[in-house]
């Protein structure tokens, strides 16, 4: 038990809260999942929504997530800034953000905003890898104070100066998570914190992990056999 605490109790668990900030008192590397982890909803699928509300992309989208072909829906929404310049995509991308915040698609974690900063005044080293692409997650992560060099997304190839349905680099999903911490920061996390099965690569990969929720529940006896903190989900 810490004499203080970094940052607010607020929603966590007093036995998580405590572990955290035992946690921080040795700084390392923290990898955080975004969607549902960081903030509640799913920020890559209100992107799709703000950008293309109908039409034939949508539909390859929703199809791909209901025969359970995950990634390929993902990498699907991510082509939704095709022929984008990157200054208007990163425009869309904040402007999508805002709505989506004012619609009540997504909403800001206040626990996770306290933790990533206490986290960077600590000396840690703080990156956001999601499975959303990355101008939108770095929109996002700006109003945690997340600098958009410490974002891992889905990365589109840019040619010309214009994003293409095309990825550069892994699809940021499973293990495809692991591959881009590993050739981004060249090290796995001390601490990983996720939700769902999509981060159970990561979470296996860091020396100590935080499951938020999690909205799997095969993820629940993984967490007790590995160690995990679980702490249950912020409800909004």
């Amino acid at each position: 038990m810490v004499d203080s605490a970094y940052f607010p109790r607020r929603r966590w668990l007093p036995e998580v809260h405590a572990w955290l900030n035992e946690r921080l008192r040795t700084p390392g590397l923290m990898c955080l999942d975004w969607d549902e982890t960081c903030a509640a909803g799913d920020i890559g699928d209100a992107l799709f929504q703000f950008m293309e509300p109908s039409g034939l992309r949508l539909e390859r989208y929703t199809k791909a997530l209901a025969d359970g072909r995950f990634v390929e829906a993902y990498v699907e929404a991510c082509f939704v800034l095709e022929g984008l310049s990157v200054p208007e995509a990163k425009h869309q991308c904040e402007s999508a953000v805002e709505w989506a915040l004012e619609s009540g698609l997504v909403a800001i974690r206040p626990e996770i905003q306290d933790l990533m900063a206490a986290a960077r005044t600590m000396g840690w080293k703080v990156w956001i890898v999601s499975a959303s692409v990355t101008p939108v997650v770095q929109a996002f992560a700006s109003h945690y104070g997340q600098e958009s060099d410490c974002v891992i997304g889905m990365d589109l190839r840019v040619e010309s100066g214009r994003y293409c349905a095309e990825l550069a680099g892994p699809a940021t999903y499973r293990q495809g998570k692991v591959d881009a911490i590993q050739d981004r920061i060249g090290r796995l996390p001390d601490l990983a914190v996720g939700d769902t099965l999509t981060d159970l690569e990561m979470l296996q990969s860091a020396g100590e992990a935080l499951l938020i929720g999690p909205r799997h529940p095969d993820l629940l006896p993984l967490a007790k056999q590995n160690g995990w903190a679980v702490q249950p989900i912020f409800e909004r």
